[in-house]
């Protein structure tokens, strides 16, 4: 790098002819790299010699020449280059839509090349920052759509059109062209498909049939820089590539460009690691304290204890060269030890150093720094220190007392240390809280009694020995705590962890714990609570844990953290459940509930939030893709459900902003604001060429069709790697001057280190003000476009243990917290400025069923996914996520089956959220739409078996929403397991594959493939088939015959399912998808004894019924708001119907004008009941 500074490049342009296009290309590249290093005198010579020599035919050249000058135009603040001259650059890109030309890079035989295309679209995007043209924003979309048209083969992208060729090149349309982000899936999996060349250690080449090539290796190496994601290796990546490079020989003609690329390359990792030029050693003793990624330069253990030897890892910057480094240490200020770290390779090629300094005792104090030197060069770190820590368990009680309504328990000091134990118990009805403080230097003078203190419902027995938690009203044990019931990781100054041992029993079976996908009992397994964007195939990690488990010994508990904690449930211990996480100023607490599973999760839902209600729209079905980037796409998709006659009632939007602010609409038109300033509808121009050419029109016209609309949102500020938007610029620019962004714990912005949207700022939502600000910019959205909620994607971002945000909290405590305040935020937003409305979120904690709704996140489109989906919406909903979907049959890569659809779509119309959706763009069409998976799979039959159960969902709408708000009310989930509504049968315990969809449906979805005969257990009662009425009078497992067409569905005995018919009172006919009203209102009525239930339908009114079997019929009373039709099964024909002590007429003739009557069809008694108050007799 300091060679392309102190041998400026100009000597070698500045010649008596015109520089040739070579030439042009290697100085727009040395522009480049003085903009990245903020040369801007230097930036400004060279955008005048290219302008001077500017002179050619190539529309490659151009491009590139539009590009550099625009950026510097922007960045560099050039004044004395007018507008009118990027126009004329432009009007050369747009006099030709030939892209057959040479290769901008290699030259040679003309060809459509992707590169090329990404650098025309490149140049083009860069000139609109500029100036404001249409037909170059017209050109921009047609090229985009043309690389993806062209350029894809077997869903992967190829680097000439309509060939099979991948070569060296494919990373240029990222990094340096921008066409595809750094994170675009097609062009990733692309890059990964050919992984042995495009990752390997040997460089690139431009062709199979070509050498190793040091100008693509540098260009791949900037790639892997700018992505940046370290838990993906691509910074060492970068590295590898670029110490290779460095072996390389320039190609004929490129030694000059090939030096560039190599400052370039320096420059953007010295900007990734936030280094200079200088010698740096990189060491973060927490790394990023993430439970599944460790990086080259933290320390292991991250906390040490006396029991582990230390190792301190390290890696230098820059890494191109030799060093030798030493570690110095020493221990409680004694004289220090020097080691030297030992320099380690990993498979990807990385480097980094490590010294192992061994073990310490308990409270020691450990210091240390690390020298380096090479390259003539010498630096040390920051001085680094911990303090040794130890587990220590606290092995009895010495007494106890009672003060009002709180017990306190003391325990024994722990031996070799000052800590006492403390712990206070608040019994509160079926409910104990648990408070844990471990008090330094506490002295005890009075002796406590041992004894038995009572509570309203519960005893609390205390012994030497342990804690015993007993039912008061027949003295069962509940739970308890003995043999080492707590423990804590103290260091001499502070209590880190504790942990807390419950009795296990032989026979006892665990739930909960969030949105889980491999089970949903934990017996024999550790699980721990880490929000976490694992991209499909989950397994145990999650995007929705929760501290809470339910145990079948009639308690649950809660652990009160937001840190990252661990529930090992007999796995390391078969006699005991253990809970391990970080204390909290010395204390750790928890909470216990008694009872039921129903409960005990009401218990706990009450205790930490109410639920909210989504209004009745919300629970229609769902249309979504990820490939509908343009309101005429939309529209088209609204008119296919239409001509298919398949009702929705839902639409989300991704693809829907221009990528960089995600409050804008692609293409928009509109003048730059200041950071501080948000946006009016009225102020954007929406051109009919545009991708949305109005969105407040297209939105009036969904809402026409009864379609509610979701826009997708993160909370992230997107880093753009290098390339320029000046209102995401701008917004950046006050977002880090405000401190409105995560801060370091050095108080500089905080960039997300990894993963998806790595490099980008994260918003604080503590901060109120930037809360206001952030949400403001979003506002238009809402009240001007008429959205009716958002899609509130990710949020899984927060690493590192030492983030501070604005209202003191640490990244620790933060990093399961900030999906609830940024969601919440979300939520209360929408909901203050629409009245009503819900946010769509993938990731959660404890406490999101107070913003509703989830679905599961990203999964395959494989049978096992689906199966994994079903245990996930069963076990949050055990964990309290009372309203939960998921992407019918998958999102990702290529569609699923025929089959597999069908029985997914089946198994979401009873679901509480009907969705499906799919991931972005590829050679053929991936959308999940019924329409295309038929057109794809050439099933036919998909469309009209879709079709079928999207009617369905309409005519259970009336269920699912008296339900939903039956399960607010009582905090309740809607999509429940078999053991919570059946606590009592053991076979229940264990059912993974059925579940019940309210109070009165059991569900058993078909999800093997060619499997059409389901094994499903029947608890005790009487079942009614819900499609043939077939009675299951015995508990147990039956075979259920289930072809393609159909779900197993069972309706409980003694229940009322209200529903939503047409006139013919049929099931699976179309009603459209209004939901201001129901079309004919009828209750479905299984009558054994008698049943008693209360409606509630929201804006629609309520219901109020009461139906008793006597000895000769049947008595109902009723009050509605509107006509309704009962329906009773399995009933013989009456002799009479009295409404109202009035003879009602039989009438088997829906159509006529009848107050009210009855009738007998089929072994079902109906009657017809005008609204208000009635009283029914049927005489049998």
């Amino acid at each position: 790098m300091d060679m392309i500074k102190t041998n400026n490049y100009k000597s070698l342009f500045e010649s008596s002819v015109r520089l040739s296009d070579d030439k042009i290309r290697d100085l727009c590249f040395a522009t480049k790299y003085y903009l990245l290093s903020k040369d801007y005198n230097t930036v400004n010579e060279y955008v005048k010699l290219i302008i001077d020599n500017l002179d050619t035919k190539n529309i490659t050249t151009h491009a590139l020449a539009l590009w550099i000058i625009s950026d510097a135009i922007r960045e560099a603040d050039i004044k004395d280059i007018e507008g009118k001259y990027i126009e004329e650059l432009v009007s050369v890109q747009l006099s030709t839509n030939d892209c057959n030309a040479p290769h901008w890079l290699y030259g040679g035989k003309s060809d459509y090349y992707l590169s090329n295309i990404a650098a025309l679209h490149c140049g083009l995007k860069s000139g609109l920052n500029i100036i404001d043209n249409d037909d170059a924003r017209k050109k921009m979309i047609a090229l985009r759509e043309y690389a993806l048209k062209k350029f894809l083969q077997g869903g992967y992208l190829i680097s000439i059109a309509e060939g099979d060729l991948r070569l060296g090149d494919l990373s240029m349309c990222a990094v340096p062209f921008c066409m595809f982000g750094a994170e675009d899936r097609i062009l990733v999996e692309s890059m990964e498909e050919e992984s042995e060349r495009f990752f390997g250690n040997q460089g690139i080449e431009f062709s199979l049939t070509e050498k190793r090539n040091k100008e693509l290796t540098l260009l791949l190496s900037w790639y892997f820089a700018e992505k940046g994601d370290i838990e993906k290796g691509d910074l060492t990546r970068a590295k590898v590539l670029y110490n290779k490079a460095a072996e390389l020989t320039a190609s004929i003609g490129k030694e000059a460009l090939s030096t560039i690329l190599m400052a370039i390359v320096e420059e953007v990792l010295y900007k990734k690691e936030n280094i200079s030029g200088d010698l740096t050693i990189i060491h973060c003793p927490k790394g990023t304290s993430d439970p599944y990624y460790t990086s080259l330069h933290e320390r292991s253990p991250r906390i040490p204890t006396d029991t582990e030897e230390v190792v301190i890892n390290a890696e230098i910057n820059p890494s191109f060269g030799e060093y030798t480094l030493q570690l110095e240490f020493s221990k409680n200020n004694q004289p220090p030890m020097e080691v030297k770290m030992i320099k380690e390779g990993t498979d990807a090629g990385g480097e980094y150093y490590r010294a192992n300094i061994g073990r310490f005792d308990f409270g020691e104090k450990v210091t240390y720094k690390i020298t380096a030197e090479g390259s003539g060069k010498l630096t040390s770190s920051e001085e680094f220190s911990f303090n040794t820590a130890r587990w220590f368990d606290c092995n009895g009680i010495i007494g106890a007392e009672q003060l009002q309504e709180k017990i306190i328990i003391y325990f024994e000091k722990a031996v070799d240390s000052d800590v006492l134990p403390v712990l206070t118990i608040r019994p509160n009805g079926k409910a104990a809280l648990f408070e844990f403080v471990f008090r330094h230097n506490y002295k005890i003078y009075n002796l406590l009694k041992l004894d038995t203190f009572k509570a309203e419902d519960l005893d609390v027995v205390v012994t030497q020995k342990g804690i015993y938690i007993c039912d008061k009203h027949n003295g069962r044990v509940l739970t308890t705590l003995e043999d080492n019931m707590v423990s804590f990781l103290y260091n001499g100054e502070d209590i880190i962890k504790a942990r807390l041992n419950l009795k296990a029993g032989k026979e006892e079976k665990y739930f909960g714990m969030g949105e889980r996908y491999s089970c949903i009992e934990y017996k024999g397994l550790r699980i721990d609570n880490y929000v976490y964007n694992q991209y499909r195939s989950q397994g145990m990690k999650t995007y929705m844990p929760s501290p809470f488990y339910i145990s079948s010994e009639g308690y649950g508990l809660h652990f009160k953290t937001n840190s990252y904690s661990v529930f090992d449930f007999c796995s390391t211990n078969e006699n005991a459940v253990t809970i391990e996480g970080y204390c909290s100023k010395d204390s750790f607490d928890f909470d216990l509930y008694f009872g039921d599973p129903k409960e005990i999760l009401k218990n706990y839902i009450n205790r930490i939030g109410l639920p909210e209600l989504p209004p009745i729209w919300a629970f229609g079905p769902w249309m979504s893709s990820n490939n509908w980037d343009s309101q005429q796409e939309v529209l088209y998709q609204v008119e296919m459900t239409k001509k298919f006659d398949i009702p929705a009632t839902v639409l989300v939007i991704e693809q829907w902003s221009d990528e960089a602010t995600f409050y804008i609409f692609n293409d928009a038109k509109y003048n730059l604001k200041d950071g501080k300033e948000r946006h009016r509808a009225r102020e954007f121009e929406f051109s009919q060429w545009g991708r949305w050419n109005d969105p407040k029109s297209m939105v009036d016209k969904l809402h026409q069709e009864g379609i509610k609309v979701l826009l997708w949102q993160v909370p992230i500020h997107k880093y753009m790697g290098g390339v320029s938007h000046p209102q995401r610029d701008e917004d950046e620019r006050l977002m880090i001057e405000k401190g409105f962004c995560v801060m370091n714990e050095d108080l500089t912005p905080y960039r997300i280190p990894y993963g998806w949207f790595a490099g980008s700022l994260v918003l604080d939502f503590t901060n109120p003000e930037a809360r206001e600000w952030w949400l403001d910019k979003r506002r238009y959205l809402l009240e001007d476009i008429g959205i009716d909620g958002f899609k509130t994607d990710g949020g899984e971002c927060i690493l590192g243990d030492e983030l501070k945000f604005f209202d003191g909290t640490s990244g620790r405590e933060m990093h399961n917290r900030y999906v609830l305040d940024y969601i919440g935020a979300y939520y209360r937003y929408v909901k203050d400025l629409k009245g009503e409305g819900i946010t769509f979120s993938r990731a959660g904690y404890s406490g999101s069923h107070t913003m509703p709704m989830h679905w599961a996140g990203d999964e395959r489109s494989t049978w096992e996914a689906f199966r994994s989906s079903i245990r996930a919406g069963i076990s949050a909903g055990l964990s309290g996520i009372i309203f939960w979907g998921w992407d019918i049959a998958g999102f990702h890569g290529e569609i699923p089956t025929a089959e597999l659809f069908i029985r997914s779509a089946q198994m979401a119309a009873f679901c509480p959220v009907m969705q499906y959706h799919a991931e972005t763009k590829g050679e053929y069409n991936r959308d999940r739409t019924p329409w295309n998976i038929a057109e794809r799979t050439k099933d036919v039959r998909v469309i009209s078996v879709y079709r079928k159960f999207a009617i369905l969902r309409m005519n259970l709408l009336p269920y699912i929403y008296s339900e939903a708000n039956d399960c607010v009310n009582n905090c309740q989930p809607l999509m429940r397991a078999m053991f919570y509504d059946f606590p009592d049968e053991d076979e229940c315990i264990n059912l993974d594959m059925q579940y019940m969809l309210g109070k009165n449906i059991l569900v058993s979805p078909v999800s093997e493939e060619g499997q059409t005969v389901k094994r499903v257990y029947f608890p005790k009662g009487k079942w009614h088939g819900f499609f043939d009425n077939r009675v299951y009078d015995k508990s147990g497992y039956f075979e259920v015959f289930s072809p393609l067409d159909t779900i197993p569905v069972f309706v409980k005995a003694n229940s009322i399912i209200p529903l939503n018919l047409n006139s013919s009172l049929e099931l699976l006919r179309n009603v459209g998808n209004d939901v201001d009203s129901f079309k004919n209102l009828c209750l479905d009525i299984r009558l054994e004894d008698q049943i008693k239930n209360d409606f509630k339908f929201g804006a629609l009114g309520d219901i109020n019924i009461e139906v008793v079997r006597i000895d000769k019929g049947i008595t109902v009373s009723t009050n509605s708001n509107q006509p309704i039709f009962l329906r009773f099964w399995n009933e013989v024909k009456p002799n009479k119907v009295t409404i109202n002590d009035k003879l009602a007429t039989e009438c088997c003739n829906r159509n006529e004008n009848h107050s009210f009557y009855w009738c007998y069809k089929e072994n079902q008694i109906i009657v017809k009941v005008e609204e208000g108050s009635s009283y029914i007799q049927i005489e049998v």
